[in-house]
């Protein structure tokens, strides 16, 4: 065996060479390389640099001499260690970039131990290699006890549902873009995955050689790949992108699987003519049902043409804030494209975008207080740097908090309210964001949202974006209210849930949609799109729409109950139905109720009941389901009897008290509420029968 592996000719010597070129490469000298040079240098890049010259200098030297002494492997390994060391100085554009102080600048990697921290993605935190389940988030906790074993976590989930489900997606069939969704072979009729699989045989059987190369490349980029994440459920969205270079190399397969029908025809038919007629029809087959029939089937939901969701959410949400403020925003997607309008579309520079996630960190808080990227406001601290740096999370206890008002800001704010301004400041109670064991404690994204709004001092403005939970707002509630897609921070307490919202502003950015766009604070929504049914919406474009559907539903509960005006309350509804039907973009039965109770509050009964109808339908069919189901607000029997109560339909809220019933036959409460519907009934045949009789006569 030995004398096989170790020879000149052998296939195994390049494998494992090339195995141990890779460990050499990663994490050699892609990590060690500049963990040597930060412990060698620390931030001192001109020691580093001399370090790395160094380096260069005895790998150059050893290339001299191996070749004067003709040592021709040392002198290839020199060669090899020299060019990787070249490849791997394309790094240093990450730290000449970052000490340009650019307005986008994760990390900020400008000296190598932080470049280090960078390459190594210490942000997001350590997991190790072989425990499968290692979170202690107690939702993943609850959800490990579905699995026996990690090792049945590793094939069930990581496996089997992050990367095989992946592959029979692009090759079998995708059942819905509804994240995790299964495979449908009706698809694409599993013909391209079949195509591969007879590729890979073929394949192994023309040229096992070549073959071998692209199953190893096929393993390390797909397999390997999902080991080594070791991806926890749930996962935030879906990771079929991971995997791309396994799918190129699945993809070629499907090709030579074509290729082989070929060559197998051509030995079976041996006629000449006939052959040239099979592979003509061999071609259009696979054209047909291979690519034509992907992009039947995928055209409609990968066709981003036309779907502005992201660029006009991001829009508005600029476009939500006044001039020079500062939004906290809580993700990805209400962050990375409000940079994009910034950096490349040029829009609402003036405005400062605090990451809540990223204010965990100190590299990011020094960024937003010392750099004014644009000729923006820089963001006002309390801390030092060196306070910055030493921030982690806190030890807390609930208690009351206060700032201070100037009277100058009431005045501005139009607060008259006597006892409100002679009290000179706003009163909270700020309450834990985490728990470690039995102890309370704050993160630091808590001490630095408090720190911003102490320091501001009421000199600029200060925003959550409406995607930021109750919790990030650390107790700020009563003094936050809507001017659009974020809450604005207030010197005085907004009232109840109907006055929260600036009713003048709010009418603007939801009425008054521009034609173009405005690179500086214009109020007015852009809703491009979101009525027309040719354009795919995502279901995160669907969930985004949740955000403008509820503005459109304060602003319309605050019509009603605080102007006192149903012609706007009705108008409103209408102008958001118009902008996001809810027969284009579904509406949760919750909510579409919620929206009909409005209109019969506002007297448009007849919208009511166009409405309600497919609420009624869906709560029946929720009991149907589940008959039991009497939990909760929105429970369907709770929702079913406001709807036969506004419609005095009694009779049919009878049949379904008799189907609680039928689950609950000990309850006397169900049979006093069928009773107590049962005289309704009657009384209202009653009414209708002397009504009846009134016209008669």
């Amino acid at each position: 065996f030995y004398k096989k592996v170790i020879n000149k000719d052998s296939f195994y010597l390049p494998i494992i060479i090339g195995g141990i070129s890779l460990v050499l490469v990663y994490p050699g000298i892609v990590k060690y390389v500049p963990n040597t040079l930060a412990a060698l240098g620390g931030a001192d890049d001109m020691t580093n640099l001399f370090f790395f010259i160094l380096l260069l200098g005895i790998l150059a030297y050893l290339m001299y001499w191996s070749a004067k002494e003709k040592k021709d492997t040392t002198n290839l390994i020199a060669k090899t260690f020299l060019f990787a060391l070249l490849g791997f100085t394309t790094y240093s554009t990450i730290i000449i970039r970052s000490n340009q102080d650019t307005p986008i600048n994760l990390n900020s990697p400008k000296t190598f131990p932080k470049l280090v921290k960078y390459l190594n993605r210490e942000q997001y935190g350590d997991f190790p290699t072989f425990k499968r389940r290692f979170s202690q988030e107690p939702h993943q906790q609850g959800i490990y006890t579905n699995y026996s074993s990690d090792l049945d976590f590793l094939v069930r989930y990581q496996m089997n549902h992050m990367f095989h489900r992946y592959l029979l997606w692009n090759y079998v069939g995708r059942e819905s873009t509804v994240q995790d969704s299964g495979v449908d072979w009706k698809q694409l009729y599993w013909i391209p995955f079949l195509l591969g699989l007879w590729g890979i045989f073929y394949h192994f059987k023309r040229d096992w050689k070549m073959a071998s190369v692209y199953m190893v490349m096929f393993i390390f980029l797909g397999w390997l790949t999902a080991f080594y994440q070791n991806q926890q459920q749930p996962q935030p969205r879906e990771r079929d992108y991971f995997y791309v270079g396994a799918f190129f190399v699945y993809s070629l397969w499907v090709g030579i699987g074509v290729k082989g029908i070929f060559d197998v025809l051509k030995e079976a038919i041996g006629d000449p003519q006939k052959y040239k007629t099979a592979f003509f029809g061999t071609v259009a087959l696979a054209f047909i049902f291979v690519p034509f029939n992907m992009a039947r089937t995928n055209w409609f939901t990968h066709d981003r043409s036309r779907n502005y969701v992201p660029w006009d959410y991001s829009y508005n949400l600029l476009q939500s804030v006044a001039p020079d403020a500062v939004i906290f925003t809580n993700g990805d997607n209400d962050t990375f494209p409000l940079w994009y309008l910034q950096d490349v579309e040029g829009v609402r520079r003036d405005v400062r975008i605090a990451n809540l996630s990223l204010l965990n960190t100190d590299w990011y808080i020094e960024q937003l207080k010392n750099t004014a990227p644009y000729n923006s406001k820089k963001v006002k601290f309390t801390y030092s740097d060196a306070e910055i740096e030493r921030l982690g999370p806190m030890r807390w206890n609930p208690k009351n908090m206060s700032v201070p008002v100037p009277k100058d800001v009431y005045q501005k704010f139009g607060v008259t309210d006597t006892s409100q301004i002679n009290r000179g400041k706003i009163t909270w109670r700020m309450d834990n964001t985490a728990t470690f064991g039995n102890i309370k404690a704050v993160r630091v994204q808590d001490l630095a949202v408090l720190d911003i709004i102490k320091a501001n001092n009421w000199e600029r403005p200060i925003y959550f974006a409406v995607t930021c939970s109750e919790q990030s707002k650390i107790g700020l509630g009563d003094y936050l209210k809507m001017e659009g897609l974020a809450f604005r921070l207030v010197p005085y307490k907004v009232g109840s849930y109907y006055e929260s919202v600036d009713e003048k502003l709010m009418y603007k950015q939801l009425f008054e949609e521009p034609e173009g766009y405005s690179k500086t604070y214009k109020p007015g929504f852009k809703f491009r799109g979101l009525n027309d049914p040719s354009i795919f919406m995502d279901e995160n474009h669907q969930r985004l729409t949740i955000n403008y559907r509820n503005a459109f539903i304060r602003l319309a509960l605050n019509y009603l109950y605080v102007q006192n005006d149903n012609e706007m309350t009705i108008k409103t509804l209408d102008k958001m139905e118009e902008k996001i039907p809810h027969d284009i973009i579904p509406i949760d039965y919750r909510l579409l109720n919620d929206v009909a109770s409005i209109y019969w509050s506002a007297g448009a009964k007849e919208k009511y009941k166009t409405l309600i109808k497919t609420v009624e339908e869906k709560c029946l069919a929720l009991i149907q389901a589940n008959p039991s189901n009497v939990r909760g607000d929105y429970n369907p029997y709770f929702m079913l009897k406001q709807i036969y109560d506004n419609l005095e339909e009694y009779d049919k809220f009878v049949d379904v008290l008799r189907t609680l019933q039928s689950v609950r036959p000990g309850d006397t409460s169900v049979q006093q509420m069928i009773e107590e519907y049962q005289r309704k009934a009657r009384n209202k045949g009653k009414t209708e029968i002397n009504n009846s009789e009134n016209q008669n006569k």
